[in-house]
C-alpha cells in the first residue's frame, strides 16, 4: 500500500541541523533588508534619542532661566516648579494663606532686592571702614534704609515656607503653617540675620571723639555676617534655574576670592590709620597718606593681592610691627586656601570633561559590540521553524 502525501506537503527528508543556519535566508529576504541594516537603523536610533534629549534639557534650562527673569520683572504669571532634588522626588503640597510659598514670585522679587542690598554692603562697607569718614552724611542714611531692609527681611523670613525631607516616606514636604516656619527660622538663620542687621550707625548721631568714632567701626563689620544669606538667596534661584552646579560653585569661589581681596585691602590701610600712621607703616612708606582715596585703595589692593598670591609684600617690602604681620599671616593662609580651592575645582572640571570625552570616544566601538552582540543574539534564536520549507 502506497502511502500518499497530501497535497502542499514537502515528503523529502529534514535537513540536517548543521545545514540549517546556513540554508535559513537572512532577515528579511527578498525584501532587501539585511540584520546590518537594522543594527545600523538602531544605531541612528540611539544617537538621534541622545541628541533629541540634549537638546530637550537644553531647552529646559533656557526657558527656566528667561522664565525666573520675567518673573522677578513681573512679565509671567507665577508658575510651581519643582527645585533642586525636588525634580526627582514626590512633594507633599500644604497650600495655606499664612505664609509665603518659597517659590513664589512675590519672593523672588524680594530675593533680588536683599541681594542687591547685601552686594552693596559687600562692596561698600569695607571701602567704608578702611577709607571713609565717620561723619553722619548721606552714604549714612542709605545704610540706615538698607539696615530697614534687612530687619523687613527678618520678619518676611518668619513668614516663609520651607522644605524638609521626610526619611520614612522618602519625599520632599513643602511647610507652608506659620508656626513651623517661624520655628524653623528661628533655629537657623534668625542670630546671624539679627547681628548683621544692627543699625550700628544711629550710634554716629551722639557726639564723639575721634578716637571712639574709629573703634566704632569694628562693631560694623557684623553686617559682613549678611554675606551666607547672598547665597542663601543665589543657592534658590540656582535650584530653579538649573545652571551647572559646578560654574555656580566656581564663580561662588571667585566672588570670594574677590571680596577677601577687597576687605583685606581696606583693612590693610585700616591698620595704619588706626594707629594713627606710625613711621613703620606701610602706607608712611609708600609715602600715600596724603594721596587721594582711589590711589590709596588701588595700592592696598595690590598689597593685599601680593600677600594672597605670595608673591611678595608690595611695594614696602616686609612689614615692621605685629598688628602688620597677623594680617599679612591671614592674608597669605587664606590666600593660598583659595588657591589650593579653585585648583582643586579645575581639576575636577577637567577629569570630569576628560571622562565625558573619553565615553564620547569609545562610542563607535560600543557601538560596533552592540552590533555583534545583536547579531549573533538573532543567529542564536533562529529556530529551524524560520525554514520556509517547513513553514510552508
Amino acid at each position: 500500500m502506497s502511502n500518499k502525501v497530501a497535497p502542499g506537503i514537502d515528503d523529502s527528508p529534514p535537513p540536517m541541523l548543521d545545514n540549517l543556519v546556513d540554508n535559513t535566508p537572512s532577515l528579511g529576504e527578498g525584501t532587501g533588508y539585511s540584520i546590518e541594516d537594522e543594527l545600523q537603523n538602531n544605531s541612528n536610533m540611539f544617537r538621534d534619542e541622545a541628541k533629541i534629549e540634549a537638546e530637550e534639557q537644553d531647552a529646559d534650562r533656557r526657558e527656566s532661566r528667561t522664565s525666573l527673569i520675567a518673573r522677578i520683572l513681573g512679565k509671567e504669571e507665577p508658575k510651581i516648579r519643582m527645585v533642586g532634588p525636588l525634580r526627582t522626588k514626590s512633594v507633599i503640597k500644604r497650600y495655606t494663606t499664612e505664609v509665603w510659598d518659597p517659590r513664589s514670585t512675590g519672593r523672588l522679587r524680594w530675593d533680588a532686592v536683599v541681594v542687591v542690598c547685601v552686594l552693596y554692603n559687600c562692596l561698600v562697607l569695607p571701602f567704608r571702614i578702611g577709607f571713609g569718614d565717620d561723619e553722619f552724611g548721606p552714604l549714612s542714611v542709605l545704610e540706615l534704609m538698607v539696615d530697614v531692609m534687612f530687619i523687613t527681611d527678618i520678619f518676611v523670613n518668619f513668614r516663609t515656607g520651607y522644605f524638609t525631607f521626610d526619611r520614612e516616606e522618602d519625599e520632599y514636604i513643602l511647610v507652608l503653617k506659620q508656626p513651623q516656619a517661624a520655628y524653623h527660622y528661628a533655629r537657623t538663620w534668625f542670630f546671624f540675620d539679627l547681628v548683621s542687621s544692627l543699625p550700628v550707625d544711629l550710634l554716629l548721631l551722639f557726639n564723639m571723639n575721634s578716637k571712639t568714632l574709629l573703634y566704632l567701626r569694628f562693631p560694623r563689620m557684623l553686617r559682613l555676617l549678611r554675606l551666607p544669606r547672598l547665597f542663601r538667596y543665589l543657592n534658590r534661584w540656582e535650584q530653579q534655574i538649573g545652571i551647572s552646579r559646578q560654574a555656580f560653585r566656581m564663580a561662588k569661589t571667585l566672588f570670594l576670592l574677590f571680596e577677601f581681596a577687597h576687605f583685606s585691602a581696606c583693612m590693610q590701610f585700616f591698620s595704619a590709620k588706626f594707629m594713627d600712621f606710625p613711621d613703620t607703616s606701610w602706607v608712611v612708606k609708600a609715602n600715600i597718606d596724603d594721596d587721594t582715596k582711589p590711589e590709596q585703595y588701588a595700592y592696598s589692593l595690590f598689597t593685599s593681592l601680593s600677600h594672597m598670591l605670595c608673591i611678595g609684600y608690595g611695594p614696602t617690602g616686609g612689614p615692621e610691627n605685629v598688628t602688620e604681620v597677623c594680617l599679612i599671616m591671614a592674608s597669605m593662609c587664606i590666600g593660598a586656601s583659595f588657591y589650593i580651592i579653585l585648583v582643586g575645582m579645575i581639576s575636577s572640571n577637567l577629569v570630569e570633561k576628560d571622562t565625558g570625552l573619553a565615553k564620547r570616544k569609545d562610542h563607535p566601538a560600543l557601538l560596533e559590540l552592540q552590533k555583534k552582540q545583536r547579531a549573533s543574539l538573532l543567529i542564536r534564536e533562529k529556530s529551524m521553524f524560520a525554514s520556509p520549507r517547513i513553514n510552508r
